[in-house]
């Protein structure tokens, strides 16, 4: 049904053909993105921060532990407590960087969204399911100036949401 050269529906519900259907539809599908990528940075920004919070506070736990093993007259070994601390903190680091990773990705497609795709493809890839790649030309201050990212969405009609 659908090919490479397939029309978009504009909102009166008449089809909209070539560049400017592709641009039409390209916007609607970007615009349908944007709110739950904004959510999803926002969200990854808040755990960062908390994971930030947790972090000082294992530090600060790990030395007052320390502290408290110095000062004991009881030889009372705290050391496996102090280590076990300091491996959730490697743990917490881990994760945030995990995070970051994951913020900066959706940073990416935040940016990427301001900039038309340079090519969108549909095509059917059986009865009840189309496949939609969108490729953007990225431009970055670096080594290697032009890069492309692509996203590929694919639509099961017959699928409950």
């Amino acid at each position: 049904m659908a090919g490479a050269g397939s029309a978009a529906v504009s909102g009166a519900g008449t089809p909209v053909a070539g560049p400017a259907g592709r641009d039409l539809f390209a916007e609607g599908l970007l615009e349908f993105l944007r709110p739950a990528v904004q959510q999803l940075d926002s969200h990854v920004h808040a755990v960062r921060e908390s994971q930030v919070e947790l972090r000082e506070q294992i530090d600060n736990l790990a030395s007052e532990l320390c502290r408290i093993n110095e000062d004991q007259k009881v030889a009372l070994d705290l050391d496996p407590y102090v280590k076990k601390l300091l491996n959730a903190r490697r743990r917490v680091v881990l994760v945030n960087n995990i995070l970051q990773n994951a913020q900066g990705d959706a940073g990416l497609l935040e940016t990427t969204s301001e900039q038309w795709p340079s090519s969108i493809s549909t095509r059917e890839r059986g009865q009840d399911t189309h496949q939609i790649e969108i490729k953007w030309d990225m431009w970055h201050k670096g080594p290697e100036p032009k890069t492309r990212k692509t996203v590929q969405l694919i639509h099961h009609r017959n699928q409950v949401t």
